[in-house]
Order: C-alpha cells, then structure tokens, then sequence
C-alpha cells in the first residue's frame, strides 16, 4: 500500500485510499498506523504540505504519531461550555415543537461533557419518545421525554477522554 507522495492531491488520494484499505479490512490497526507514519515519514520540510487529522479516540493514538517532524501542532477543541451547549439546543430544537415547560437552559445544566452531536441526538430521542407514547401523533416535546431521553444518553466528552487527551498534551511538548 506504499505510494509515492509529491503533492498534496497525492497525499488527500493516497489518504482516503488508506482509510478505504483499512474500513475494509478493519483487522490490523497496527498496518494503518504503519503506513501513515511511513508516508508522514517522507515529506521534506519546506515542501507546503501541511497533514491535519482529527480524532475522538485519543486513547488509541500511536505516540510515534507525535514524534519531532511527524504532528508538529496539537490543537485541542474541547467539548462545548454551556454558552455553546445552549447555542446548539437552540439550533436543532427550532424546528422541533418543544412544550413551554422545557427550559433550555435546564438542559445545558444536565448535558456537561455533550457534544453537538450529542446535543442533537438527545433531541431527536426526546422527539421519538414522544411520538411513540402519542401512537406516533405529532405532539410538543416535553421535559418529560428530555427527562427519559436522559437517561438514555452519555456524554461523548467522559473522564477517560480528557485524560487521554491531557496525557498527548503532556507528550507533545
């Protein structure tokens, strides 16, 4: 699976030809690790490449990925703060017909550690969970249905994956 790398097309092609190699396989992460490092690898500085990657499992990130010369530049976007928590309730609940008794900012206070995604799919639950105690009838969704949605739901952003990603911190620099 090694190819040649002189632009960044090449780079974005080989890329996703790599990650399509891997989904089907899916056996040896080991081999994916292998040859994004080999490719990582070959690049001379100053050629205007620039590599970014992004990963929600922090947990399973090679250390040799961090090596001088490899990821020069770790960015940390951290899950969202309850302004921004709130800001995403309000974009995916507009066209959802929520009761007035469901506050959002309720719902900022009980989602530390959400992402959007996760944001978005407690709304759609809560939205399901109404239509299937209504006999799938349109109905406003209640803090009720947010209530059992709840507890259905889990924070993307736990413990665990702060810690790993305060730990690749630790080793960048």
């Amino acid at each position: 699976m090694i190819a040649t790398i002189n632009t960044v097309s090449d780079l974005v092609n080989n890329f996703l030809n790599y990650i399509s190699y891997f989904k089907q396989t899916c056996k040896n992460y080991t081999n994916f690790d292998d040859e994004l490092l080999t490719e990582l690898d070959g690049f001379e500085q100053n050629r205007g490449v620039v590599f970014m990657a992004a990963t929600n499992r922090p947990d399973l990130m090679d250390p040799a990925l961090l090596r001088p010369g490899r990821i020069d530049k770790l960015i940390r976007i951290d899950a969202p703060d309850k302004k921004g928590r709130l800001a995403i309730f309000k974009v995916h609940t507009k066209k959802v017909n929520i009761d007035n008794n469901v506050l959002l900012e309720e719902l900022v206070e009980k989602t530390n550690g959400f992402t959007g995604a996760d944001i978005e799919g407690l709304i759609r639950s809560a939205a399901l969970i109404a239509l299937k105690e209504s006999g799938m009838k349109p109905v406003p969704v209640t803090k009720k249905h947010f209530d059992k949605a709840l507890e259905l739901a889990k924070a993307s952003i736990t413990k665990k994956v702060e810690d790993a990603y305060d730990e690749i911190g630790r080793a960048h620099v």
